[in-house]
């Protein structure tokens, strides 16, 4: 079953979301509003390390965009946990089991 996490950020503040601890898929990204030079980094990560691997390197979000990863397993699994970092302002709902 598909879980979500609604993440939401207010620049000048770079913000991070540890969403999950543990094995899991991440489905997709809605993004319902971004601002002030937005980027989002997805890491595998059950610590909230900018030194673990990324599972999707630094992105430029857009207004009212859905991105969907599907892969041979339906999503992008990972391993340690699901870490978002964030800059910019942004408001978000991460798609995720």
């Amino acid at each position: 079953m598909s879980l979500y996490a609604q993440l939401n950020n207010i620049a000048p503040d770079a913000g991070s979301f540890q969403v999950k601890i543990g094995f899991g898929k991440i489905h997709g990204i809605f993004i319902s509003s971004a601002a002030n030079v937005p980027r989002v980094t997805i890491y595998d990560s059950a610590t909230a390390s900018t030194a673990d691997p990324e599972i999707i390197h630094q992105f430029t979000p857009t207004n009212a965009t859905v991105r969907l990863f599907s892969g041979d397993i339906g999503g992008i699994a990972f391993s340690k946990g699901l870490y978002v970092a964030v800059t910019g302002d942004i408001s978000m709902t991460v798609i995720y089991e």
